[in-house]
């Protein structure tokens, strides 16, 4: 019959946790596992298959938990240093690729909330000069069991520790990554930090470069790592033009003000001492950024540029999408029929009418 289904279980986060503030081995783990599961008739943890899952790199993973507005927020971030260094170097190993032929990195930051999680992540891309075709590594960097992710959680939680792993690849001027060099050690290529003659583990030195450091994501992504929290769309993330400006489409890149962090930072100044300043004049700044680097290297997210546009283009409400204009000029659906279709599409999302009487495939 199997084991009793109950909400009282730990999730792999909370088991995480768990397992490092406690140091537990794995035989340590399966014993209390076992004794819970004889206790309840059920079992109170996840499978070690999903437990390992969420453990690679673990070296680099921080577990903890914090409470917030009377709320335990279980988390865990990895630095990302040491998993760029050991994930480029084992797969620089693994496939056995001439060091020498390696020109460049792309690493592009991201993070997202969706499904009761916030999660962070990261793609790094290896170029080479020999025509072998580019590699494209994603490798998960933190996660958060959350319900919303607002910038007092982030900053309570994740904050502090994303500010300090990005800070730990940028250099001072906030949107340059530091430089990387490729060294020999025991006949297998490594990736270390620095230019040639640094933190090379004695290691023989092939050659150095520096990666091109990008975040991306959506909005909200953005308006919170900048501080610019519940930011209006109407402001662009690069420059000081705004959607309401007639001549926005036809100016060139010259004709705006591109920001920067001294720029942002003289507004939030001016934002904490209090001074009067029009909207657009603040132009969406709020408070401190939680991951402090220059706006210039955030760059466009496609994704969410496309699910933007078939919004617009099929889903958006009556009178705006291609569908509204389908039905009034080619299909000529009365307005009566659309007022009540609406009315009865708004009374089943607020589920006011009982399944049994909608109509079969609704």
């Amino acid at each position: 019959m199997g084991y009793v289904m109950n909400d009282h279980k730990l999730d792999v986060y909370e088991t995480t946790a768990m397992i490092h503030q406690a140091n537990l081995s794995t035989t340590k783990l399966r014993v209390i596992n076992s004794y819970f599961t004889k206790k309840l008739g059920y079992r109170i943890m996840p499978s070690e298959r999903k437990l390992k899952s969420i453990q690679r790199n673990d070296d680099a993973m921080k577990f903890s938990e914090t409470e917030v507005d009377e709320v335990t927020f279980f988390y865990y971030i990895k630095d990302i240093q040491q998993v760029l260094l050991k994930t480029v170097s084992m797969r620089l190993q693994d496939e056995s690729i001439d060091a020498s032929t390696l020109t460049g990195t792309d690493i592009v930051y991201s993070g997202d909330h969706g499904q009761g999680h916030f999660r962070l992540a990261f793609k790094i891309i290896l170029r080479f000069s020999d025509g072998r075709e580019r590699i494209e590594i994603v490798e998960d960097l933190g996660n958060m069991k959350c319900k919303k992710d607002t910038y007092e959680l982030l900053d309570a939680t994740l904050g502090p520790s994303m500010n300090e792993g990005v800070g730990k690849i940028m250099e001072e001027d906030k949107k340059t990554a530091k430089k990387v060099s490729v060294v020999m050690k025991d006949g297998k290529p490594f990736l270390c930090m620095g230019a040639q003659g640094d933190n090379h583990n004695n290691g023989d030195f092939v050659k150095c470069f520096r990666p091109r450091f990008r975040i991306t994501g959506d909005l909200a992504f953005y308006s919170l790592i900048l501080g610019k929290k519940n930011m209006s769309s109407k402001w662009c993330w690069l420059c000081d033009f705004f959607c309401a400006q007639k001549d926005w489409k036809l100016a060139d890149d010259a004709s705006a003000l591109t920001w920067t962090s001294q720029e942002y930072y003289a507004i939030l100044e001016k934002v904490e001492r209090g001074e009067k300043m029009t909207k657009r004049e603040q132009r969406g700044v709020v408070t401190k950024p939680l991951i402090d680097v220059d706006p210039s290297i955030f760059i466009i997210p496609p994704l969410h540029i496309k699910l933007g546009l078939f919004n617009r283009a099929i889903i958006q409400p009556k009178g705006v999408s291609f569908f509204s204009w389908l039905e009034k000029r080619v299909e000529m659906v009365p307005e009566d029929e659309l007022n009540v279709r609406d009315d009865y599409c708004n009374m089943k999302s607020k589920k006011m009418i009982p399944e049994t009487l909608l109509p079969c495939g609704i």
